[in-house]
């Protein structure tokens, strides 16, 4: 199998898997403002590609886990992890990220969701995308580091920059969700 078969049925595999864990606790309607909203977020996470800060074998992108956290406040989680699949294929796709990017940012972004929509708190949300991204995303990507990338890695070597990344991206969201708070409204 070529690395490239790889990628493409993880890709499929974690797709499929976070589609059918989230749908099955959190039913969705994709309603037209809802696919309006989410396009813009994939466009804004992928648009704003360039703005990475490489960092070892993961490039650090603070964007992601803001969009991350305003999808999971305003669409909820099952919103949030497709816009991070999406936002994630898309980077790999045009070069500006790596495979890292789909396991860390799916599983904050599920996290914030679930978080937001169980306690309604903007900053449980943000702490949620902390803990999935910096932590679990970096213990879960520690085997595909190994695989794909061929470099033997200790998880603390992924948790310091998946951390420090989605603790700025966690802030930018808690600044936006508080300085435009009357303007926007959750839709779950």
């Amino acid at each position: 199998m070529t690395v490239a078969q790889f990628l493409f049925l993880a890709s499929v595999a974690s797709l499929l898997f976070s589609f059918w864990v989230a749908t099955r606790y959190y039913p969705v309607k994709f309603d037209a403002q809802t696919v309006s909203v989410m396009g813009l977020m994939v466009a804004l996470g992928t648009a704003a590609g360039p703005l990475m800060v490489p960092v070892g074998p993961a490039n650090a992108f603070p964007i992601q886990h803001t969009i991350n956290v305003l999808a999971a406040v305003i669409l909820g989680p099952v919103e949030a992890v497709l816009i991070a699949l999406v936002v994630g294929v898309l980077r790999n796709i045009l070069g500006l990220g790596t495979i890292l990017a789909l396991p860390g940012g799916m599983i904050g972004a599920f996290l914030a969701g679930v978080a937001y929509r169980r306690f309604r708190r903007e900053e449980l949300a943000a702490c949620a995308e902390v803990f999935g991204t910096g932590f679990l995303g970096a213990v879960v990507s520690v085997p595909l580091v190994h695989l794909i990338l061929g470099q033997e890695m200790l998880a603390f070597g992924l948790v310091v920059p998946f951390g420090v990344s989605a603790i700025v991206g966690a802030v930018i969201a808690q600044l936006i969700l508080k300085g435009a708070g009357r303007w926007i409204k959750p839709r779950h």
